[in-house]
């Protein structure tokens, strides 16, 4: 059954509810040139009702309540007003329409279902939900494309992100295998829903068959027959050369913007609230005048390219990680992403706070989850002596 969803906290009520032991979550950005996208997205309806009792989630996606009427202006603009609300940090100058009009001239940007009416695609939403991703299952990285996540859960229904598989459903479609995406995602439905699919003989692992003449076909068993059919779909694709080619042109894209080489030289990355942008810039400028590449959203953001895509990658890369903390950038949602995948990447990445707008220590002592990041970086810069006095800013740097 097909569930869009807006958040990871929707995701893990669902989970709570339904009590299943294996759901599928596919990333499907409606904003995105993807074949996959395109065919999970025209297929909604037929994938709905094969999948059955067996879900799969949809993050980003809405179900509007006017259903298949045209959307009223004003609610229109109520609903944009909302999103700013609920991310403030999300730069909507520098993205398109989050919303379509006109489902029939547009079919990327909503869904016409039968059962669950007009479904829209919200980019703000779908951007949280895949940072919120990356943090939660090591190793995990967004292409920009559609990808099929599979999470196992317990019996309370709380998913393992530690044991979470990733499948790039844009390499089936561009593989030439001959195993369709179509027939890929119906016979996963299969796989998860039975404990096998339809008969033993589909089974190329002896063992698998094993299991299933004794009915004890276990959670991994699936997976591995999963896999199986992945590697079948893609043999001839290699994933890991198609992940670093998206990346190298990601890197290229983001080059010609900022006219330096990001992969090549040192440089910040800027953590902070929009809410407090004449700082962030301030900041920004004091360290280019020490000769300082810098990165910071939007500026960073290449034309064309997506938010989920570019932040790790330049989270990645980043050599000093700067986290300007203020009451509102500890509200942030979008800033406690970017901290949790910087912190995750100490090896590379070496983290530095400066505290502004009256924030102290005491207000990270309050915070569990900002006082469990933060608990292994010397918070002791404020962004006024940074800004008035240069040694205090130099100190800063040489550290």
């Amino acid at each position: 059954m097909g569930c869009p969803i807006n958040s990871i906290k929707e995701l893990e009520n669902g989970l709570r509810y339904r009590k299943q032991k294996m759901v599928v979550v596919i990333l499907a950005s409606a904003n995105s040139d993807s074949r996959a996208t395109d065919f999970v997205l025209r297929n909604f309806h037929e994938m709905d009702m094969l999948s059955d009792d067996v879900d799969f989630y949809l993050p980003g996606y809405g179900i509007n309540q006017y259903n298949k009427t045209p959307i009223p202006e004003t609610t229109i603009n109520w609903i944009r007003e909302d999103s700013k609300r609920l991310f403030p940090d999300f730069h909507y100058n520098h993205i398109r329409s989050i919303f379509n009009y006109d489902c029939e001239n547009d079919i990327a940007r909503c869904i016409d279902s039968p059962r669950l009416g007009r479904i829209v695609f919200n980019v703000a939403e779908f951007t949280d939900f895949v940072l919120e991703f990356t943090r939660r299952i090591d190793g995990f990285h967004y292409l920009g494309g559609c990808q099929m996540v599979l999470l196992r859960s317990t019996y309370e229904g709380i998913p393992n992100y530690n044991e979470a598989r990733v499948y790039d459903l844009d390499n089936i479609i561009n593989s030439q295998s001959g195993l369709s995406l179509d027939s890929f995602l119906f016979r996963t439905f299969q796989a998860i829903r039975n404990g096998s699919f339809e008969t033993t003989r589909h089974f190329r692992n002896p063992l698998l068959r094993k299991l299933f003449t004794h009915n004890k076909l276990s959670k991994s068993a699936i997976i591995h027959e999963i896999d199986d059919l992945y590697n079948e779909a893609t043999r001839y694709h290699d994933t890991e050369r198609y992940y670093n080619f998206i990346v190298q042109n990601i890197i290229i894209d983001m080059n010609r913007r900022l006219h330096w080489n990001i992969s090549e030289e040192d440089f910040y990355f800027i953590s902070y609230s929009s809410r407090n942008v004449m700082q962030a810039e301030t900041l920004k400028r004091l360290f280019q005048d020490n000769n300082i590449h810098v990165w910071i959203a939007p500026d960073g953001i290449p034309q064309g390219r997506e938010y989920p895509l570019v932040i790790p990658t330049a989270l990645k890369l980043a050599k000093i990680f700067v986290l300007l903390l203020t009451p509102d950038s500890a509200k942030s949602q979008w800033v406690r992403r970017e901290l949790a995948i910087a912190i995750g990447n100490s090896v590379n990445t070496k983290v530095k706070v400066i505290l502004s707008e009256g924030f102290t220590v005491s207000d990270i002592r309050n915070d569990n989850e900002l006082e469990f990041l933060l608990d292994r970086v010397q918070v002791k810069y404020e962004y006024s002596d940074l800004i008035h006095s240069s040694d205090m800013l130099n100190s800063f740097i040489s550290e």
